[in-house]
C-alpha cells in the first residue's frame, strides 16, 4: 500500500468527504484535526466525531459503503497521507494485520460517538467544551490551537453566547486562556475534573487497543 501514499495538506474548513457523495480516498491525517459532522435538512451541523493522527477518515468503506454517511471538515490545518479508494480496500482485504487495527480503530470511534451523545444530552456546556478541548489536545503537539466561536457552537450544538460564557466560566478557573480565534489550555487536571465523566471512555478503550 505504500507504493500509494499520497502527502497532502489539510487546510481549515477543507471538506475532504461530502455527506452522500461517493468516497474516492481514505485519509490517514499525520497532523491536524477533522470534524466528523451530522447533517439535518435544515443545514444545521453537529459534531459526533473529533478525528486527527490516531485514526483515519473514510471508514465506511471499510464495510462496503461508498457514499459518505457524513460530512468531514479540516478543524485544525496539518497534513495527510491520502490513499486511493481500491489501493486502500485491496490492502484491507488482503492484510488480516491491517484490517484488524482499522476495525479496531472504528470501535473506538463508535465508543467516542456514543459517548458524544451521552455529553450532549447530559452533561452541562462546561463539561462538554472541557471534554472538547482535553481531545483536541489529545491529538496535538500544543495546548493552543485556532478555533472559532461559530466552529464551537457547532461543535457544542449551542448558541454562540452559550459558547462565550462557557469559555469565560473555563478561564475563570484558570484551566484555559480564551482570546480572538484561539484557546490555550493552562491547566490540563482542572479540564480533567471540569470534564468529569464526559471525557476518558473512549480514551480508555483507545488506549487498551493500541
Amino acid at each position: 500500500m505504500y507504493q500509494h501514499f499520497e502527502w497532502v495538506d489539510l487546510n481549515s474548513h477543507d471538506v475532504l468527504h461530502s455527506q452522500g457523495q461517493t468516497i474516492r480516498h481514505i485519509y490517514f491525517p499525520v497532523s491536524g484535526i477533522c470534524s466528523v459532522l451530522a447533517l439535518c435538512n435544515d443545514g444545521t451541523r453537529i459534531e459526533t466525531g473529533l478525528i486527527g493522527r490516531e485514526g483515519l477518515i473514510g471508514a465506511s468503506l471499510c464495510f462496503a459503503v461508498t457514499d459518505a454517511p457524513f460530512e468531514v471538515v479540516v478543524q485544525v490545518p496539518g497534513r495527510s497521507i491520502r490513499i486511493a479508494e481500491r489501493a486502500f480496500l485491496e490492502t484491507f482485504n488482503s492484510s488480516v494485520e491491517t484490517r484488524t487495527a482499522i476495525l479496531r480503530f472504528v470501535y473506538t470511534l463508535m465508543v467516542q460517538t456514543a459517548q458524544t451523545a451521552l455529553a450532549n444530552g447530559r452533561m452541562t456546556i462546561q463539561q462538554r467544551l472541557a471534554r472538547w478541548l482535553l481531545m483536541c489536545q489529545d491529538r496535538l503537539d500544543t495546548a493552543e490551537f485556532v478555533i472559532t466561536h461559530e466552529f464551537l457552537s457547532q461543535t457544542l450544538a449551542v448558541r454562540r453566547a452559550g459558547v462565550t460564557v462557557a469559555l469565560q466560566v473555563l478561564e475563570g478557573q484558570n484551566a484555559i486562556k480564551s482570546m480572538r480565534g484561539k484557546v490555550r489550555i493552562l491547566d490540563r487536571p482542572s479540564l480533567l475534573k471540569i470534564a468529569g465523566g464526559a471525557y476518558g471512555v473512549p480514551e480508555n478503550e483507545y488506549q487498551r487497543f493500541f
